[in-house]
């Protein structure tokens, strides 16, 4: 028979087995959870990673949407429909792991109205109705909106391009001014001193002359301006005459150095050389193909072919380089290939075709398809 500090010690020695027994259950339950919740890290991140690895979705046109229909050689494909550079499977640096425990940004297009592509593969996108402007980089798969310039903010960013240093442009109507960022969205300086700008808009670089074209709306001109904010000449004037502008808003420059404006109240295309001497327009209003009612941005491709977005018509009309009607593409609506009051184009090296689709709130992706190609 045990004696009482027998029996003392025998119990105290159980408690004791027990405590050890508790922190040793313990121990394993907080290994366990801190395992599942590595687990559940990595499974975020390989998801993430895997998801920003892929994007074809501007490399693979479709079969079943082309232009012009019938049973013909395509001259234009649809490639995609670009909402949020989501659909472009692009994260914001860590952006997977925000999104899995912080609930997912809202990263969508608010009204896009002007759209560039550099040959390195950074996408921008204006967006007035955001107050920003998109900074998507494809090839470092990073993006970042943009709207801090200096102690201000963008109020309402129209047009943008790229210089051949890299530097982006990025005009402002509402503050008159244009101004410049780096690569990574980082302000740099506004370019001009005020007063040398009123309402700029279209915005396009010249690598041959090394000089910015700037649209300026209210001017009735197109100002040539170097990177460092010196006005060289301004060529235009309100008219509709030979050389006039009448509210220009959207420019183009060809690799030749050839200068394309719309000037949007003449309903007219006019070209320039490189210099600013007028060569020639084309266009009249109308509301049949061949016309222009509302004509917004206007590019050219590889071959020559001159392209014009019509925000009446809800399409954009090819041209030969004399201004002759070759195909029109696009309607009303909200369909993958129709537009709502369409602005900005941009035609890229790999003749990838981008427009700016206002109200459906996104960016139209196009493949132009040479002669003598499928």
């Amino acid at each position: 028979m045990l004696s009482r500090d027998s029996w003392s010690k025998k119990v105290l020695e159980h408690r004791r087995g027990r405590r050890r027994s508790d922190r040793r259950g313990r121990r394993r339950f907080l290994w366990a959870w801190a395992g599942l919740a590595v687990a559940t890290v990595l499974i975020a991140l390989t998801t993430h990673c895997s998801r920003v690895q892929v994007l074809n979705t501007l490399t693979q046109p479709r079969t079943d949407l082309a232009w012009p229909e019938g049973p013909g050689p395509a001259r234009v494909k649809f490639l995609a429909s670009v909402r949020s550079p989501d659909d472009l499977f692009v994260r914001t640096n860590w952006m997977g792991l925000g999104d899995f425990f912080g609930g997912k940004a809202d990263r969508s297009f608010g009204v896009p109205f002007d759209v560039h592509m550099d040959k390195d593969e950074l996408l921008l996108v204006t967006d007035p109705g955001k107050g920003c402007v998109h900074f998507i980089d494809l090839a470092q798969r990073r993006y970042v909106p943009v709207s801090d310039i200096g102690q201000r903010s963008l109020q309402q960013p129209i047009g943008v391009t790229t210089d051949d240093k890299g530097m982006v442009y990025v005009s402002d109507s509402m503050l008159g001014n244009v101004f410049v960022f780096d690569r990574q969205g980082q302000f740099i300086r506004p370019l001009t001193t005020s007063g040398t700008l009123k309402r700029p808009a279209g915005l396009a670089f010249c690598t041959e002359t090394g000089l910015l074209y700037v649209a300026d709306v209210s001017a009735h001109q197109v100002k040539m301006v170097r990177p460092d904010g010196t006005l060289v000449r301004a060529i235009g004037g309100r008219g509709a005459g030979p050389g006039q502008l009448n509210y220009p808003t959207h420019v183009w420059v060809d690799d030749q150095g050839i200068l394309y404006v719309t000037s949007s109240l003449n309903f007219a295309i006019c070209i320039f050389d490189s210099e600013g001497n007028f060569l020639f327009s084309f266009g009249k209003e109308g509301d049949t193909p061949g016309y222009f009612s509302r004509p917004k941005g206007v590019a050219t491709d590889r071959t020559g072919h001159i392209y014009v977005v019509d925000a009446i018509f809800d399409n954009f009309q090819i041209f030969n380089n004399r201004g002759a009607l070759l195909l029109t593409v696009g309607q009303s609506g909200s369909a993958e290939g129709e537009f709502w009051l369409p602005a900005g184009i941009f035609i890229d090296s790999r003749n990838r075709l981008f427009v700016a689709d206002q109200q459906n709130h996104r960016i139209e992706v196009f493949q132009c398809v040479e002669e003598g190609t499928r």
